[in-house]
């Protein structure tokens, strides 16, 4: 059987290697939280960065804008195409109605 200094010794060593491991243990978290405070400090950066949304809307806004000169711009040049279709029909068909209001003219007047 063990003695009663025995028992409080090999107590003590327990107790001193426990406190050993927990002081390993704290001084690992301790170097733990310190590295993952560094990343989110670094990372924090580019959380805070909106250059790129701030680009990225920009873009957007600028290719909606172009879409709608471009469409603004075709429907006006097929309007004038229209115009320009419809005025070939219509200056014939003035010249024949002057031409025939000059014959009925002519012929009124002997």
């Amino acid at each position: 059987m063990l003695s009663l200094g025995v028992i409080d010794l090999v107590t003590v060593a327990i107790t001193v290697r426990i406190l050993k491991g927990c002081k390993i243990l704290l001084h690992w978290c301790q170097k733990w939280d310190l590295s993952v405070l560094q990343e989110l400090n670094e990372e924090e950066a580019s959380w805070l960065d909106y250059s790129q949304d701030e680009e990225a809307v920009k873009r957007s806004l600028v290719d909606d804008v172009f879409q709608v000169l471009l469409d603004d711009c075709i429907k006006s040049m097929s309007l004038a195409y229209e115009l320009h279709k419809f005025k070939k029909v219509i200056e014939p068909i003035e010249e024949v109605q002057s031409l025939h209001l000059s014959t009925n003219l002519l012929l009124k007047n002997p």
